[in-house]
């Protein structure tokens, strides 16, 4: 089935999506109080509708906005909405709705990442790191996350920020079954490990 959720920053390919909150939505709908579970019914329509669409059309914005008006406080419809301005590469509207999404759904790693991602697209790697130190915490096995924060340590001269992406790096390494993943971390701590030792 259908999870319900774009992805636009993990590198999963397209129309890949993530399931994590899709598959809490008949425990949403049980927790939300009954008179306001026709309107999370209606957001949770008006998202799939646009998620048909998925092709970054004004009109599959409209849905997202539409939910968002049936329901403020369903997630879903900003991240959808902040997934389409990724694709845009329009980062800064992504970004507003990563927040707003992230705001609504605190545990969720997809929207930490992609509010990190694409924060660091727009050059702004102190809100990158932000975003990314809160994806670690709620998901300290995200290699994504590690990785793309180890990036911009790496682009730091703090030796705290260099320690941290070798060991994140060095994490990377022994636990991802991801060869590119891999590869890159790799590539990525033989260059900082020769930084180091410039450094001393």
């Amino acid at each position: 089935p259908d999870s319900g959720w774009r992805h636009p920053g993990r590198g999963k390919g397209a129309g890949m999506k993530s399931k994590s909150l899709w598959l809490m939505i008949p425990l949403m709908l049980a927790l939300t109080p009954v008179f306001s579970q026709s309107a999370r019914q209606k957001a949770v329509d008006l998202t799939l509708k646009g998620l048909e669409l998925n092709d970054n059309s004004d009109r599959e914005l409209n849905f997202y906005q539409e939910a968002i008006k049936a329901d403020p406080s369903y997630a879903q419809a900003y991240y959808n909405a902040g997934s389409l301005f990724f694709d845009r590469k329009e980062y800064a509207k992504a970004v507003e709705f990563f927040t707003l999404a992230a705001g609504r759904a605190k545990t969720d790693p997809d929207i930490w990442y992609n509010l990190g991602l694409a924060h660091y697209l727009q050059k702004d790697y102190a809100a990158s790191a932000l975003a990314l130190q809160t994806l670690i915490q709620v998901s300290p096995k995200d290699h994504e996350g590690l990785y793309l924060l180890s990036r911009i340590y790496f682009l730091t001269e703090s030796r705290t920020g260099h320690n941290a992406a070798l060991k994140y790096l060095q994490q990377i390494v022994s636990e991802t079954r991801d060869e590119k993943l891999k590869s890159k971390a790799s590539k990525l701590l033989e260059a900082l490990e020769k930084k180091m030792k410039l450094r001393k």
